[in-house]
C-alpha cells in the first residue's frame, strides 16, 4: 500500500463513483479500477460493493477511510513544509458563500491557518452563484458553497448537509401541523432568499418536481428580514437547521420538511486541471472539521 493508492481510494470513498473519481483525478477509469483491485488484494479485503453503478464502502472501507485522511494530510504537510522551507510559502484563495459562515464558523476557517502556517489564506465573501464564478474564471482556487444538481464544469467534494424546515408565525395554519410535505404547500405564499442563492433554485426545482410553481411574494438576502416579513405576511420561508437556530423571533416556528433532499455545503474547484496540494489540504482538514 503506498500514498498514491490510498489517495485514489480516498477519492473513490468521497465520490462513490469511479467515472467522477477518475475525471477527478484526471487518470482513466481502468487504471483506477486498477490501482484499487491491486489495493484490495494486496490487503486481502473488499474495501467497496458495486451497485447500480455506486461504490458503496464496506466496514472495511469505511475503517480505511478514517484512518488514510490523517495519514494523507500528513504526508501533504510534509509536501508543503518542503516547498515552504526551500521555495517560500503558498497561498489559498478562498471564496465562501454567506450561508457557509453559519454552518462552519470563520474561527473553523481561520483554524486551519494556525495549523499549516505555511498556506497563506486569502477569504473573500459572495453569494453562491458568484462563488461558482469565481471559480471558473480563475479569481480564487476554491469556494465553499451549496451543492446544486445545476452546477457544472466544476468539481465537487460534500462536505456536509442540513435538513430542510419551513418557517412561519406560529399563527398560520401549518404551525399545527408536526412536519409538512410539499404536497401541504401549494397553496401557500412564500419568501425567499433572491436568485443568487442556490437556496431560491434548489427550492424552485423541489416544488416543480411536486408539480406546482411557488408563489414568491418577497425576496431578500437577509434571514432575519425573511423571517418578519414571512411573520407579517402570512407566509412560509424555506429554512435550514442551521437558520433556525440562529434567527430567534418569539412569534416564529418551524415544522421539519419531509424530503429527501437536503441542504448540502460544497467544496468547488476546476475540473480542467488537477488540483493543488494545498487545495487537497484544506479539503481534507474541512472534512476533519465537519
Amino acid at each position: 500500500m503506498n500514498i498514491k493508492q490510498l489517495s485514489y481510494f480516498v477519492q473513490i470513498y468521497q465520490r462513490k463513483n469511479l467515472t467522477l473519481a477518475s475525471q477527478d483525478l484526471f487518470i482513466s477509469q481502468q487504471g483506477l479500477s486498477r490501482s484499487l483491485q491491486e489495493l484490495e488484494s494486496e490487503l486481502g479485503l473488499l474495501l467497496f460493493s458495486r451497485e447500480h453503478h455506486q461504490m458503496i464502502a464496506t466496514e472495511a472501507g469505511d475503517f480505511l477511510y478514517r484512518r488514510a485522511l490523517p495519514l494523507l494530510a500528513e504526508f501533504r504537510q510534509l509536501e508543503t513544509d518542503i516547498k515552504a522551507n526551500f521555495s517560500g510559502s503558498s497561498q489559498l484563495k478562498i471564496a465562501v458563500a454567506p450561508g457557509i459562515l453559519r454552518s462552519l464558523s470563520i474561527a473553523d476557517l481561520l483554524s486551519f491557518q494556525t495549523a499549516v502556517p505555511t498556506i497563506q489564506l486569502e477569504i473573500q465573501h459572495a453569494s453562491d452563484l458568484s462563488c461558482e464564478e469565481k471559480v471558473r474564471t480563475g479569481a480564487v482556487d476554491l469556494a465553499l458553497s451549496v451543492n446544486s444538481e445545476k452546477i457544472s464544469g466544476l468539481a465537487k467534494t460534500k462536505l456536509t448537509a442540513e435538513n430542510y424546515f419551513i418557517l412561519m408565525g406560529q399563527d398560520h395554519p401549518c404551525a399545527q401541523l408536526a412536519d409538512l410535505s410539499l404536497a401541504d404547500l401549494k397553496e401557500c405564499n412564500f419568501v425567499s432568499f433572491d436568485e443568487s442563492y442556490r437556496m431560491q433554485k434548489n427550492f424552485l426545482t423541489m416544488c416543480q418536481a411536486a408539480g406546482f410553481t411557488p408563489k414568491i411574494i418577497f425576496t431578500s438576502n437577509e434571514t432575519t428580514t425573511l423571517a418578519k416579513f414571512a411573520i407579517a405576511s402570512g407566509s412560509l420561508f424555506l429554512g435550514v437547521a442551521h437558520i433556525v437556530a440562529e434567527i430567534k423571533l418569539p412569534q416564529l416556528v418551524a415544522r421539519p420538511l419531509i424530503t429527501e433532499e437536503k441542504w448540502e455545503i460544497v467544496a468547488l474547484r476546476k475540473t480542467a486541471q488537477p488540483a493543488k496540494p494545498q487545495i487537497s489540504q484544506f479539503i481534507e482538514f474541512l472534512l476533519q472539521k465537519f
